[in-house]
């Protein structure tokens, strides 16, 4: 049986950015061990005009020597639903390089991110480690009703 606790790492790799306009760039997420990663950006509050628009970058060494450069197809913008909390969802499935970032430009008027995540897949070997972050966690499987 898959569990996303046992073979998956989340992570929040960037908090709040106020609103405004200009470039928002996560942290860098490091993708040895897995094939796969989903980002969620969380929008924060948004003025009626305003756009943000995702795209992911790559470096083989965390842009050390090779600068992180951008991923053909991975760009996606928001529907101009000012609604808060709504979210972008990017995946990427197979990268060419071990780094990620994901880099979020907010544009026309302003717009806040509440974070950006990311979850980590396809783990080559489960279990994985928990990400330093987890203060905890429980998995229930096949429950009974009970007292929790």
């Amino acid at each position: 049986m898959k569990s996303m606790l046992k073979e998956a790492v989340i992570d929040r790799i960037k908090t709040i950015a106020a609103a405004a306009t200009g470039v928002v760039t996560s942290d860098a997420v490091d993708m040895a061990g897995f094939n796969a990663c989903l980002f969620i950006v969380t929008l924060g509050t948004l003025t009626s005009a305003g756009t943000v628009t995702c795209k992911l970058q790559q470096s083989s060494d965390d842009g050390s020597a090779d600068t992180y450069a951008d991923i053909e197809g991975s760009s996606v913008a928001n529907s101009g639903n000012t609604a808060t909390l709504k979210q972008i969802l990017v995946s990427i499935i197979d990268p060419r390089e071990r780094y990620l970032k994901l880099v979020a430009t907010r544009a026309v008027q302003n717009c806040g991110i509440d974070s950006i995540q990311a979850i980590k897949y396809n783990a080559k070997v489960v279990p994985i480690t928990d990400d330093a972050s987890v203060d905890a966690s429980v998995e229930v499987i096949g429950p009974d009703e009970g007292t929790a």
